[in-house]
């Protein structure tokens, strides 16, 4: 999933501080988002078998929970008074017969990116959750690392299982060492190529393994060595994922993209790396005024993508104001009106227009709930509505998605985000077109590939076909065969006639949607047709190139 997710090693030393969040945008606290999560999965899930306290405590004995629990207990893990465990999210998965990890992985690295230990403490040993002793966790470690150093099919579940091990294991050593490589190569290849749950899973198994302290300089290295890779088409989540770890290496290979990017696409994932190392404070001194010099010259090019001018604008927010870089910026902002409202007031939109617009969304979204449930009001829901959709960095939007795309909500959520995007003040502006289709990607289905379809047709606006054709190979449901033909053959006839950029970068988010949803016979006839320009030929063919035993195990949940 190209996209853009704590240990915490001696590699950054603190240096000056953080502003603190802004109102609306990040008023939900980690351990009340976790709250809401379970919450809402309880009284909407099942079609409200389990809205009464009273009768879930009387369920929850059993399967993970090996003992009785009461009313108020699940009363304190739902409004964030007492952290959940583990054993607490497998229980709800399976009272609410939600596929495994579903809720587990969501929390895992929504939390780790807020750099709060959701689960609370951990016994020593039992990181699976089934009472494993430490003799029985190494055996089954080993079964687990032979596997994954292989070419047998692998699925999130394993991976999860095998990082969670190595977790409990800080100080374990691979023979020979080179397996480090091999693991950590492998499943991030299988991260940056799947999807949904099988994405939540690997990825939240990666950052375990760049917080583990014999694993993370080949989990570092796997990701610095693939984003300089010129002919990888998975762009923005390899150098992104870095921001998990402290490490003064990932440090350097972020910083270094921003100075000399591989592409426009790995420079937008290495500000997103940077937003987050500022605020958990990775940096040391000296990197904070390498950073801010790069982000002052990246605001002096006119050629600057508008996604990554905000993302920059965002960071400058986020510098110590005692910084001389930072009152430069500021100064070269004045001119700028979107920039300057981004660093003001937080949001891609005004204050009255996301109100209006998370307005119409909450109540489509409660109003189209199968029943009405007397005494529950959600009253954060408007609040993840507004991160998901309005803040400037993609990454905050990204993991607002993903607690919503793992409740009862999702899909009247993406009926409500399609209605919006069909609105002109939405569809005029291309940060809230590329946002709102953001959130279409984890949230939407079937319902919604009408819509993207047409979106990527372009008859709505440029801008639009370019985030659509990234956003379409991530919603359930197929589109035709004569829909692929057509568009790539739309977009292959505007880039021969002007060698349009823009047709360009449509027909790489097609490929790009054939390749996660593993179109080969589509991508077979694109590689091969001279008439497609030579890079989506070469995007095609490194689709192709992906060994089948990593595809067919992307997959696997």
């Amino acid at each position: 999933m190209d996209t853009a997710p704590s240990s915490r090693s001696s590699g950054g030393r603190p240096h000056g501080s953080a502003r603190a969040p802004r109102a609306g945008t990040e008023a939900v606290l980690p351990k009340d988002r976790v709250g809401w999560l379970l919450r809402v999965n309880r009284v909407y899930g099942r079609g409200g078998r389990w809205f009464r306290l009273t009768s879930f405590a009387e369920a929850f004995h059993g399967g993970s929970w090996p003992k009785p629990v009461d009313a108020s207990r699940i009363s304190r893990w739902e409004n964030g008074g007492s952290p959940p465990t583990l054993a607490v999210l497998r229980r709800y998965e399976e009272l609410l017969e939600l596929p495994r990890n579903t809720l587990v992985s969501t929390v895992e690295m929504t939390m780790r990116y807020y750099g709060v230990d959701a689960l609370g403490p951990s016994p020593r040993h039992g990181s699976t959750g089934n009472g494993q002793d430490a003799d029985q966790e190494l055996d089954r470690l080993e079964v687990l690392i032979d596997r994954v150093c292989s070419t047998a099919l692998v699925s999130g579940s394993e991976w999860d299982e095998t990082c969670r091990l190595l977790s409990a294991h800080p100080h374990l050593v691979l023979v020979p060492r080179s397996r480090w490589d091999a693991l950590a190569e492998r499943l991030l290849a299988e991260t940056i190529i799947s999807a949904g749950n099988a994405w939540r899973q690997r990825f939240e198994a990666f950052n375990r393994l760049l917080g583990h302290p014999m694993a993370r300089r080949a989990a570092i290295a796997a990701c610095a060595t693939l984003a300089r890779d010129r002919s990888c088409q998975i762009f923005v989540e390899p150098i992104c994922v870095l921001d998990t770890t402290a490490h003064p290496d990932a440090a350097l290979h972020v910083l270094a993209q921003l100075d000399d990017p591989t592409n426009d696409r790995v420079l937008y994932g290495a500000l997103l790396a940077c937003f987050r190392k500022v605020r958990q404070r990775h940096l040391s001194g000296r990197d904070l005024v390498r950073l801010g010099n790069s982000v002052e010259q990246l605001l002096t090019e006119p050629a600057l993508a508008e996604e990554s001018q905000l993302l920059a604008a965002e960071l400058m927010r986020l510098l110590d104001p005692a910084e001389p870089v930072a009152g430069r910026l500021r100064l070269m902002l004045a001119t700028h009106p979107l920039l300057q409202r981004i660093v003001e007031d937080g949001r891609l939109a005004s204050a009255a227009t996301a109100g209006f617009s998370v307005r119409r969304i909450v109540d489509l979204v409660l109003a189209s709930q199968t029943r009405e449930l007397a005494g529950f009001e959600d009253h954060t829901l408007p609040l993840m509505v507004d991160q998901m959709l309005f803040h400037p960095s993609f990454d905050v939007r990204l993991y607002a998605t993903a607690m919503l795309s793992v409740t009862p909500y999702r899909q009247n959520l993406a009926a409500a985000i399609a209605a919006e995007l069909r609105r002109p003040a939405v569809l005029s502006s291309q940060a809230l077109t590329h946002a709102f289709l953001g959130a279409l990607r984890q949230l939407g289905g079937p319902a919604e590939r009408p819509l993207v379809e047409w979106l990527v047709s372009g008859r709505a606006a440029p801008w639009a076909a370019e985030s659509a054709a990234g956003v379409i190979g991530h919603l359930d449901g197929a589109s035709s065969e004569l829909f692929w033909r057509t568009e790539i053959a739309r977009y292959s006839t505007a880039w021969r006639r002007a060698r349009s950029d823009g047709a360009a970068r449509v027909l790489h988010g097609l490929i790009y949607a054939l390749g996660i949803t593993r179109q080969h016979a589509l991508l077979a006839t694109i590689a091969d047709d001279a008439r497609c320009p030579a890079t989506v030929r070469a995007a095609a063919t490194w689709w192709l190139n992906i060994p089948e035993f990593i595809t067919a195990s992307a997959v696997q949940e």
